[in-house]
């Protein structure tokens, strides 16, 4: 078995026996009627380039294998390059698409892989794994990369963009999960919650450590429809 050389800066989260209150980040906001720490799930989180979510998952080492994968829908055909997921680390793995190819970048090389250039909703995964390069699915077809696939994610692996400002990025996202050595250590949902100023704000729900994951960038999430 791989190791796993992961450590997870996660905040500790409770969810409260009174059914008016909910906990947010480490904060109680009132106000909820429900259980859970949000009011609704939602069909999607759109950023339009300056939102984007820590995941707290803090990844060092080459030797672990990482698994990203998520139902996305690109917004735009922007010829620059948008990051699905990345860090403000050194040695960062950013994945993400051009306006006619998904894209690979670890620390040593890029991949490129041709897809087809649309606005339309895809199930995409991205795997890095030591000694074995990395392999790239889009809605069931993969590809494999030799380049090397050293990864550092030492401040967070960011959703939504790399988290640094490197390339924004206009897309929707309905789900996400983050593997590392085969063990799901986010499984991501997109909600609304009414915040401790009663406004409407979207996030994403964890479902695997029960905690809430808002806004770490600027703005706000435009939030989609309540799921049915």
């Amino acid at each position: 078995m791989k190791s796993i050389l992961a450590t997870f800066a996660l905040c500790a989260l409770s969810l409260s026996a009174a059914p008016t209150r909910s906990m947010v980040a480490g904060r109680h906001i009132s106000g909820s009627a429900s259980p859970l720490p949000y009011d609704a799930e939602v069909e999607y989180l759109e950023s339009e380039g300056h939102q984007c979510i820590n995941t707290q998952v803090s990844v060092a080492g080459v030797s672990s294998l990482l698994s990203i994968s998520c139902h996305i829908q690109f917004k735009d055909l922007n010829g620059g390059e948008h990051d699905i997921a990345g860090s403000g680390g050194v040695e960062t793995p950013t994945m993400g698409r051009n306006g006619s190819q998904y894209f690979m970048w670890a620390q040593g090389g890029t991949s490129w892989y041709p897809s087809a250039c649309d606005t339309d909703w895809h199930d995409v995964t991205f795997t890095f794994e030591s000694g074995s390069g990395r392999t790239f699915t889009v809605d069931g077809t993969t590809s494999t990369s030799t380049l090397p696939n050293k990864f550092y994610a030492g401040d967070g692996l960011f959703i939504f963009a790399a988290g640094v400002g490197r390339y924004t990025l206009s897309c929707r996202m309905s789900q996400l999960q983050i593997r590392i050595d085969g063990a799901l250590v986010r499984d991501f949902i997109p909600v609304r919650f009414t915040n401790e100023n009663d406004v409407t704000e979207g996030a994403m729900y964890d479902k695997v450590s029960g905690q809430l994951f808002r806004n770490a960038g600027t703005g706000a999430f435009t939030i989609g429809p309540d799921k049915n």
